[in-house]
């Protein structure tokens, strides 16, 4: 890996993420695991903006949920993860309809779309909730056995 390739840590840290995330049932990663996929993810960043919202998922496990809230913001506007993450923690309101398309073009805009105050009486919305809580949990201080 050169340095100077942010491109390839971006395609690496969306890849673990992905591998993680989207299983069907996500494992609890432990403290280690999410420092290491914090840096990788933070050198990707540099060419991938998008993957900001995934460092601030790995800062609030790591419990540096300051850190965590300010790099959600900072791409909150125009990333759907960003802007749900921020929801789950209580960092921001509700969307509505009239919020929504501004996220149409993003990747988790479904997601968030279940997220809106229309929506939050349904199966698909307390589906969307816990796999946010499997996201956002704490990490294990150390790998099981």
């Amino acid at each position: 890996m050169s340095p100077q390739r942010s491109d390839m840590y971006a395609v690496l840290a969306q890849a673990r993420f992905n591998q993680w995330a989207l299983k069907k049932e996500p494992k609890t990663i432990h403290a280690k695991q999410a420092i290491n996929l914090l840096e990788l993810t933070r050198l990707g960043a540099v060419a991938e903006p998008h993957l900001k919202a995934v460092a601030g998922i790995y800062e609030w496990k790591l419990q540096q949920y300051d850190d965590a809230v300010e790099t959600w913001k900072t791409v909150a506007e125009t990333d759907a993860l960003a802007r749900l993450c921020l929801i789950q923690t209580g960092q921001a309101a509700l969307l509505n309809e009239n919020n929504l398309p501004q996220y149409a073009e993003h990747p988790s805009f479904s997601l968030l779309k279940v997220y809106s105050s229309e929506a939050r009486n349904t199966e698909n919305y307390h589906a969307a909730t816990r796999f946010m809580d499997t996201l956002l949990g704490t990490t294990e201080s150390k790998p099981k056995e």
